[in-house]
């Protein structure tokens, strides 16, 4: 298999077909893919890859905050049995 085209900084895997890697920009591409089988049979064709931009990261929140309880939420009471 071979492939021309695409977004740079993804790779195919001409054993396998897999696309991988990290696009370096989003945008529409053409695709041209040959494959070729073990008796000399080519078929050619090929296809649109659409790379989309990433979604916003999420800011983390820092491990030390704790969750805030609700406004006159009252804490229940530890059960204290007497012995």
């Amino acid at each position: 298999m071979t492939a021309s085209g695409g977004a740079l900084g993804l790779t195919i895997d001409a054993a396998t077909g897999a696309i991988s890697g990290t696009p370096t920009a989003a945008g529409d591409y053409a695709v041209n893919l040959s494959v070729t089988d073990s008796l000399g049979n080519t078929v050619s064709g090929g296809t649109a890859l659409t790379v989309t931009p990433a979604a916003a990261a999420l800011a983390a929140i820092p491990s030390h905050y704790q969750p805030v309880k609700a406004i006159n939420q009252a804490e229940k009471p530890k059960n204290t049995k007497k012995k």
